[in-house]
Formats: C-alpha cells, structure tokens, sequence
C-alpha cells in the first residue's frame, strides 16, 4: 500500500498564488482608478466576457445582420440579389421591418452599386420605396445613401475610404463585389484576401465599426444544386457568415418574378440560422414591390 501524499507543499503554493493574484487585482483596481495606463496583458476579460449584462452583440437587423460583421451574400445572375439588397437598405434606413423582421433603429446604410444601370437602380428604388408604404423622405435621404459606379478603379479603396469617412454608415454593401473592390482574378485567393482585408479596415473607419454585406455570385454544382461561392475560397474563410440566395423552381409569375429563398450556410453564433421564403408581390397600384417574407423554422 502506498504511503499517503504529503500536499501541504501544493497548499502553500496555491495560498501564494492566491494571495499574489488578489493583491495584483487589488493594485490593478487602484491604478485604474488613479487614470494609470496599464499594459494590455494585464486586463484579462474573461470575467468581463463570462459576468457581464451587456448584450454580446447589437443588431442593425435582429438574427440577420450583427454590428460589426462581414457577410457574404450570394446567389446565380438574376436570382434577385441587388433588389433584395435595396429593400433591406432602404427599410433599415427607414426604421421599419423587412423579411419579417424589425431593426430596433433607422439605420444608415451607404451602398456602392457596381452592378445596376442607373436606370434599373432608379427603379428598384421606387418599388421599394412604393412597396415600403413610401416612408417619411427625410429620414430616408438622412440615412440611405448610394453611389453608383464611384468604384471599380485602382483607386477604389480611397474612394469607398472617402465615402465611409463622409457618410458614416452602420452598414455597407458592395454591388457587386467583383467589379466594386477592382478584382482582377476572381480565383486568386492572395487578391481575395488583399480585398477582405480593405474591405475589414475600411469598416473601421467608423465607430461602432460598420457592418458590411458583400453581394458575390454563386456557383451551382449540377449533380446536387448545392450552391458554393464563386471563386477564390478564401472568402469562405473570412467572411463571418455566407447567405446564399436561391431562386424559386419552375416558371415565373405571370409577372415575372419569381419567388426566392435566402439559405443560410455558414452559421456562427450570430448571424441568420433559419431559410426564409420570399414572395415578391406587387402593390395594389403596380408601382411598388413587396417581398412577402416566411421564415422555414422557427427562430432560436
């Protein structure tokens, strides 16, 4: 039989280390109370991260879009992506609800369209602003900003940099990518990450630090309609969640539009975790639009 283990050694250590650690924290509280700078690695969070009430993160749009986060949204050419984008801009700078869903706030979105011709743009506008009910003007020309084609060039970095600094957007959005941050090689994973990280810094130009959405095309796999970003995989990566939007099977309406589904497919703690279905429907005057959103699941 072994003989016992003598552990008052290891109490002794411990009782030290407790008593150091109570002084160091006793002498930290003191020097922040007297305006001391103290070294970063000093200030462990992690009680701060485990016991605080403040909430983790702030929704510019609730389960959809978090402050501060870079979201990769996707679909094939003509899926509805750029009107989609349009609505969500435009209602968040109004205050009100989209994809059944409701800001707690007007929010101010600048939005860089590389994609539309100003014709096409100047319409989406008005069906949304139609299809909104048309919300007060004021607030939305206070909140809602978009420059067309002001990208695209070597020098895009300065000028989003210079529209940022300006506008001082909680939220950003590229139309699309590609052709907004000058992406010469859409399979080139060193360019892709190059632009991430414009793409991170110039969301901190402004504080809080803005959210980004940037509007990518998709490519679908034939054998099981999976869809995947198209291109470098880098983006996969670096992006903090990936919404794939999906166009409706069969035909057309009568209209010409078609019904859509926003499939979510990189899921971190915050960001959108359930499909939801989307019906575009026209307004009793045929001059705005609506997209009648159902979620597939219930929320978390």
């Amino acid at each position: 039989m072994s003989e016992p283990i003598d552990i008052s050694h290891f109490v002794e250590v411990t009782e030290a280390i407790d008593t150091s650690a109570s002084a160091s924290l006793r002498r930290l509280t003191r020097t922040e109370q007297a305006g001391i700078d103290v070294p970063l690695m000093a200030k462990n969070p992690i009680l701060d991260d485990l016991l605080s009430e403040r909430p983790i993160v702030d929704w510019l749009l609730p389960d959809f879009i978090p402050a501060g986060s870079l979201i990769a949204l996707a679909g094939s050419p003509g899926a509805g992506k750029s009107y989609l984008c349009y609505n969500i801009a435009m209602a968040l700078a109004s205050g009100l609800p989209v994809l059944g869903l409701r800001p707690p706030y007007p929010v101010r979105v600048l939005y860089f369209d590389c994609e539309n011709a100003l014709p096409d743009r100047i319409q989406y506008e008005r069906w949304v602003w139609h299809g909104l009910q048309r919300p007060d003007l004021t607030l939305l020309s206070k909140n809602f900003s978009c420059c067309s084609f002001t990208l695209g060039g070597v020098e895009w970095v300065q000028a989003a940099a210079s529209a940022v600094q300006f506008f001082k957007p909680e939220l950003i959005i590229f139309d699309t990518t590609t052709p907004c941050c000058h992406i010469i090689d859409e399979n080139d994973n060193a360019e892709a990450a190059r632009v991430v990280g414009h793409i991170r810094r110039l969301m901190t130009l402004v504080s809080p630090a803005a959210a980004c959405i940037c509007i990518k095309h998709a490519k679908v796999y034939r054998d099981s309609g999976q869809l995947t970003l198209r291109g470098a995989k880098t983006w996969e990566g670096a992006v903090d969640s990936i919404v794939y939007v999906r166009q409706g099977e069969g035909r057309p309406k009568h209209d010409g539009w078609s019904n859509i589904k926003l499939e979510p497919a990189k899921k971190r703690a915050f960001a959108l975790q359930y499909p939801i279905t989307i019906t575009p429907q026209k307004t009793d005057d045929d001059l705005g639009m609506i997209l009648d959103a159902t979620p597939m699941t219930a929320k978390r």
